[in-house]
């Protein structure tokens, strides 16, 4: 059987992408939504963005934009936009159909900053970055670790 995995992260409060993401998971029969964090940031509309994120029962994890959201003095957001960020963990861990899945927004074990940066600017694979995390996540114990906050798809 084969279990389709949603991934999202780093959505900063914009729900125009989001909904579109959603769309296509639902036609695809995604099973499980996964958000890799910053849920808040530059976007204004954080309330329709959260909502949307609730609707779709999406598990997310923090992010530092959902971090110094809850940091402000005037947090831009509803109070059931900021509970929702504030019940949300810094990592989460699965098991699906066998596999183990680790979800962190930048790198593990629970970093909010830094992150994995596997790519120049140009989009080509730094292999002196990747032969570093290959040796730092070896033991790490999951088989799938998902990440954001970089804004790179490796």
């Amino acid at each position: 059987m084969s279990h389709k995995i949603g991934l999202l992260s780093d959505v900063h409060a914009r729900p125009d992408p989001v909904e579109e993401a959603l769309a296509i998971f639902a036609h695809e029969g995604v099973r499980l939504i996964l958000c890799g964090g910053d849920i808040a940031g530059y976007g204004d509309e954080l309330d329709e963005t959260v909502a949307l994120l609730r609707q779709s029962a999406c598990r997310g994890v923090l992010g530092n934009h959902d971090q110094w959201t809850l940091d402000q003095a005037d947090n831009a957001g509803s109070v059931s936009t900021l509970h929702y960020l504030r019940t949300l963990p810094l990592a989460r861990s699965f098991i699906v159909e066998g596999v183990y899945v680790y979800l962190v927004h930048a790198s593990p074990p629970l970093a909010t900053m830094g992150g994995i940066r596997l790519l120049d600017e140009n989009g080509r694979l730094i292999s002196e970055h990747l032969a570093q995390w290959y040796k730092r996540l070896a033991g790490f114990g999951h088989d799938v670790l998902v990440v954001g906050h970089t804004h790179q798809i490796f």
